[in-house]
């Protein structure tokens, strides 16, 4: 029981004043009161006086915290209202820039100001913990008190180091970037060592809280669970290494090891032992998960089906299958399907396979449908908004073969769109300067002239239907569309009307709205003709048709020569029209095009994220990818590149000054952090949750989206974290996912994750640079499998470019030669990719050498027609 400060005073006082007769009395009556018995009541007096003062000195400091705390809340709650004052000054829209960056500026140092408070406050209230639980444990004696007690000063030493680092950081800002940053890694190490003892200290609370309600089971089961914590070769939960996880750690796929299995054949190694552990559950009888490995054997050679048979590599390497509850094979014959069929895969002869793949009619997307009325017009179009949604097909992107149908409800639209786009810029009196450009486009008129001062008919309508068509038009198809005009004339119509009834059919025309080219003759392959490559060109690298010099070029069937190709590629590349590549390509490859369709916030609770910022977000990644196409740049730079694009608003929400006004525009990194398309706010925001971070999601994006080494698909069942771990409010993100990897079945895969993610946590749920979350100073320190450690964003880009730059090269190029061909990769497009590799190694891996050999690939250049 716990008395106030005044009655335990007043209480030594009355104890001394009862004993005080009785000593006195002893001295006089020496005969009666032995000097025994004298020096025992002293002793006992002098123990009484003891503890009273001891527990005078716990109230004190007890009642010293309570002010502490007291000035520390008392202090936020002014901080949070000069605050709120400042934030509402900010909303006011009669600030000059100057005041308005000012009061910025004040805003922030807040901000930080009331961070640290916090946390001094959690660090008070924890002092205060410790120091009650160090109280009672003196009050019960046994060894485990003891050595708890030892634990707890510890940790009360650490706090008490961490509470003035916080005090200092708080009251005595430091100017210099450097010393700062030197300060707050300081504290973030004290806060590492504070976590280290936490979770004892919350196992010795409630071992507390079950003595004093008598909870007898409960004391027991923490006390084993203290215990396990005191004994001398223990280490903290979240860094105890599994045993279990140590017994089924991956298998080695090293040289030395494929070395062994390198004679290996299907039938004798890999499919016994797919018989015994794996055809049970995904054989043609029952196929979990969509995997029927009967069929799979059956197609031959095994790189037909590579991606799957890799996702069984690593599902078996990394003993996430056969499942626990399922019959283990022994660690020899996991290493014998695992490397074995890493051989079968990986070592496969792709030289003996020649194949271009299959040019399948295909509608334009969407993107393409407003490009190529833009260029056929000669203004710009928007239209296509309002088509049904678009889709991305299997490789990713919206321009893949298999995904581009015509559907009905899209046929009903092109109609719409073909009446409101001639009615818009062909009318018979134009208006409108874009109006007229449209009319001079169509008709071959001066922008000046009146439409009766046109071309024959037949001039008119064989130019804009054959570009319309993106090729000649043969003689039949010349007589058809002059038979139709002269049909129009009879029945009426004006020169400008029959012209514009004719552009308005061939709009809706499947020779417009479909990309197809002629079938190859049999089984051989043949090389596609010059009219042909124009389109596969203008759609690969512009996203929409051929232009005059293009067209002329096939026409004079020049275009496939290796030296004129050469020089189209360049001068495309040159041209306004190849932004495509960043809008188009690298926005669907890296998915910055879903900020503001899939990632946004309500703008009412979220004033800031307005539909600028978030433009200005996907402008910014479309445009750098941009221009390390047209620099020339290696691969690499995108992981390092020192430079970006920003406008004012996008510049503010990353806290970088001196950007003014709308317009993007080149700005230069060096001297941050900020560098390469990982430090974009457009794939931050995509890779984490709303309001919430996500290491395991952006760790994921990396391997998979940049790097093209996908981790092997979770287990069933399982979620990126235990409701258990993901409520435990007392643990870092960093804490939660070390107890997460404590299950082998998720090790194996978050361990390559996490620590990439980790690496990104100074930036928050929307790109913005932050220091803490929750509180707390953020841990950005990762460590990769092969022992790499690194730290930050900075960190994470060196690591990359210096032990992954291969895998990113792979990437990029399969990700481009995939978007140039409209079509998912194929095994047999492998021998391609490595041909390409080849060669752009002996131009420093550059951009413009790597689209040139795309170009000039066999798989661009030639067709085989589907049986």
């Amino acid at each position: 029981m716990k008395f106030p400060l005044h009655c335990l005073a007043a209480a030594a006082a009355l104890a001394v004043a009862m004993l005080a007769p009785q000593i006195a009395s002893g001295q006089d009556r020496g005969s009666s009161m032995d000097a025994e018995t004298l020096s025992e009541n002293l002793r006992e007096l002098d123990h009484e006086q003891s503890e009273i003062r001891s527990e005078i000195r716990r109230l004190r400091d007890h009642q010293n915290r309570l002010e502490e705390l007291l000035r520390i809340v008392e202090r936020q709650r002014r901080q949070q209202a000069q605050w709120e004052s400042l934030q509402r000054r900010l909303q006011s829209d009669d600030l000059s820039e100057s005041l308005s960056k000012s009061l910025e500026r004040q805003r922030d140092d807040l901000e930080r100001e009331i961070d640290g408070l916090w946390q001094l406050r959690v660090t008070s209230e924890r002092q205060r913990d410790i120091a009650e639980q160090i109280s009672f444990l003196r009050e019960h004696d046994g060894k485990r008190s003891e050595r708890l007690r030892g634990r707890l000063a510890i940790a009360a030493k650490d706090l008490e180091a961490l509470h003035d680092g916080l005090q200092r950081w708080l009251d005595q800002p430091l100017d210099d970037a450097s010393d700062s940053r030197a300060f707050e890694e300081r504290l973030l190490e004290l806060e590492e060592q504070v976590e280290v003892h936490w979770e004892l200290v919350e196992l010795v609370g409630e071992w507390i809280w079950a003595i004093e309600v008598e909870a007898f089971d409960e004391i027991e089961e923490l006390e084993e669970e203290i215990d396990a914590f005191l004994t001398p070769d223990s280490v903290e939960p979240t860094e105890r290494p599994n045993r279990h996880v140590d017994e089924q750690r991956p298998i080695d796929v090293s040289d030395e090891s494929l070395a062994r299995f390198r004679s290996t054949t299907l039938h004798e190694d890999v499919i016994p032992m797919l018989e015994a552990h794996c055809i049970e559950c995904h054989g043609n009888e029952v196929s979990s998960g969509d995997l029927n490995l009967q069929s799979l054997i059956s197609e031959t050679p095994l790189v037909i089906h590579r991606a799957k048979w890799i996702d069984v590599m690593e599902q078996t390497k990394n003993h996430v299958m056969p499942p626990d509850d399922a019959t283990q094979p022994s660690r020899k014959d996991r290493e014998q399907l695992v490397l074995s069929l890493h051989n079968l895969i990986h070592q496969f002869d792709y030289s003996q396979v020649r194949h271009p793949g299959h040019e399948v009619t295909r509608r334009l997307t969407h993107q393409e449908y407003d490009n190529t009325v833009s260029d056929l017009f000669g203004v710009p179009v928007q239209v296509a908004a309002r088509f049904p949604k678009e889709l991305a097909g299997s490789s990713g992107f919206h321009n893949s073969g298999n995904t581009l149908f015509l559907q009905p409800t899209l046929m009903e639209r092109y109609i719409t769109a073909a009446d409101e786009i001639v009615e818009t810029l062909l009318p018979v009196d134009p208006k409108t300067d874009r109006q007229r450009a449209a009319i001079a486009s169509v008709f071959l008129t001066p922008p000046a002239s009146t439409p009766g001062e046109s071309h024959s008919a037949e001039s008119v309508l064989r130019r804009f239907v054959s570009r319309a068509y993106r090729r000649p038009l043969d003689e039949n198809e010349q007589s058809r569309i002059m038979a139709r005009y002269r049909d129009l004339i009879r029945l009426g119509n004006s020169h400008h009307d029959a012209i514009r009834s004719i552009v308005r059919q061939t709009l809706i025309s499947p020779n417009f709205l479909l990309k197809f080219e002629t079938s190859a003759d049999g089984d051989t392959d043949q090389r596609i003709n010059d009219w042909e490559l124009a389109n596969r060109l203008s759609y690969f690298l512009w996203a929409s048709m051929p232009d005059d010099q293009l067209s002329s070029l096939a026409r004079s069937g020049s275009l496939h020569r290796p030296d004129v190709l050469r020089g189209e590629v360049g001068r495309m590349l040159r041209h306004p029209r190849s932004a495509s590549l960043g809008d188009q390509f690298a926005a669907q490859w890296l998915g910055s095009q879903h900020v503001g369709t899939r990632v946004r916030l309500d703008p009412i609770d979220n004033p800031w994220c307005t539909e600028s910022l978030m433009k200005a977000m996907r402008d910014e990644t479309s445009q750098f990818f941009h221009a390390l196409v047209i620099d020339n740049e290696p691969v690499e730079r995108l992981l390092d590149a020192d430079f970006t694009f920003l406008n004012e608003e996008l510049s503010n929400h990353y806290g970088i000054r001196g950007v003014q006004g709308p317009q993007m525009r080149r700005v230069d990194l060096r001297g941050s952090s900020r560098r390469g398309i990982l430090g974009h706010a457009s794939i931050l925001a995509t890779t984490s949750f709303p309001y919430r971070t996500s290491p395991v999601v952006r760790g994921k994006w990396v391997l998979d989206t940049l790097l093209g080494t996908p981790p092997p698909p979770p287990p069933p069942n399982v979620s990126e974290l235990s409701d258990e771990i993901l409520e435990n409010e007392t643990l870092t993100i960093r804490q939660k996912l070390a107890r997460h990897r404590e299950s082998s079945r998720c090790n194996a895969c978050h361990r390559e994750m996490d620590p990439i993610g980790l690496s990104l946590e100074r930036y928050d749920w929307f790109g913005r640079y932050r220091l803490r979350s929750r509180r707390r100073l953020i841990d950005d320190r990762g460590s990769l499998p092969n022992g790499t450690e690194f730290s930050g964003l900075t960190g994470l880009n060196d690591v990359l470019r210096q032990q992954r730059s291969g895998d990113l090269l792979r990437q990029v190029t399969q990700k481009m030669l995939s978007y140039a061909l409209g079509r998912q990769l194929e095994y047999y497009d492998e021998t391609t990719v490595r041909e390409i590799l080849d060669s752009i190694g002996q131009h420093d891996n550059r951009f413009q050498p790597l689209i040139h050999e795309i170009v000039q690939s066999y798989p661009f250049q030639f067709k085989r027609s589907r049986p």
